[in-house]
Order: C-alpha cells, then sequence, then structure tokens
C-alpha cells in the first residue's frame, strides 16, 4: 500500500490522506472538514502501528491574521 496527500480533493475540498494498492486501486482514507480541521495536508504521510501521521498548512482552532489557522498535526488510524 502507498499513501500520500493532496492540498485539495474530499468533500469540503479541504485535502485529503489517499491510498494506493500495487494494483493501481485508489482509495481516499480521510477527507479533510473545515475547522477546527486540518486545511492543506502537506510534507506527506509517517506510517507507525496502523496509523498515518501528518501535517497541515492552514485551519485548526486558531487562526491567524488572514489565515485560515495556524495548521494542525493529525493521526488517521487505518
Amino acid at each position: 500500500m502507498i499513501y500520500g496527500t493532496s492540498a485539495y480533493g474530499g468533500g469540503a475540498d479541504n485535502g485529503t490522506v489517499f491510498s494506493f494498492t500495487t494494483a493501481g486501486q485508489e482509495q481516499i482514507v480521510y477527507a479533510f472538514e473545515p475547522a477546527p480541521d486540518g486545511v492543506l495536508p502537506k510534507d506527506g504521510v509517517t506510517y507507525y502501528q496502523g496509523r498515518l501521521y501528518g501535517v497541515t498548512y492552514d485551519g485548526g482552532t486558531y487562526p491567524m491574521a488572514n489565515t485560515l489557522g495556524g495548521g494542525t498535526a493529525y493521526s488517521v488510524a487505518l
């Protein structure tokens, strides 16, 4: 299984975490929602003990000036 992120896409167009099989089948593992969720995932993901970990560029609970928030760290269960 290969995992990655897209900055846009998903129901709210806030980005996704996705997987690909070696046969080329794609699946959305997680679609980011509006705040307090993250927005614009970046830099891929790290797998550890059945979870994927990563960061987002925007989103989160505490908005910063002229942005959607300061970003988040997230984990997604597989």
